[in-house]
């Protein structure tokens, strides 16, 4: 009987997992409450949002327009801008007291650097697709 109660629990546990939504790995975290750290993440999801929209715009209509291709450069300038001072977040997040804000720190920046990376794969796709528009029409 009682591993049959177990199973049950088990089941229902699997089943709940099954129906809930899919999460989005990239979703803008919360703030920690520390200004560095916040800003920081706010800028990079705020590239990521802009990637992801682009990378939208690009696969159904199959065109950029130069102003969109300016926005991607400043953009690709404030990722990269953001990778370097990701490093001295990640020398700073361990010291920060109490621990409950280090450990944040360090997941918000984990999050972070994740986006960024996305960003910038979003953005490759964006160009490869229409590279290889290029290549074709020649």
């Amino acid at each position: 009987m009682k591993q049959l109660f177990i199973l049950l629990i088990l089941s229902a546990t699997g089943f709940a997992l099954l129906a809930q939504e899919e999460v989005n790995p990239y979703e803008r975290p919360k703030d920690i409450g520390i200004a560095l750290f916040d800003d920081f993440k706010n800028s990079a999801f705020d590239c990521y949002d802009t990637s992801v929209l682009l990378k939208k715009k690009v696969l159904k209509t199959k065109i950029i327009t130069p102003g969109e291709q300016e926005e991607i450069k400043k953009v690709q300038l404030t990722i990269d801008t953001l990778y370097r001072s990701s490093k001295s977040l990640q020398i700073k997040a361990p010291n920060l007291s109490p621990d409950s804000k280090a450990i944040a720190a360090n997941h918000l920046i984990q999050k972070t650097i994740a986006a960024l990376n996305k960003a910038t794969l979003n953005f490759r796709i964006a160009f490869s697709v229409l590279e290889d528009l290029e290549e074709v029409e020649e």
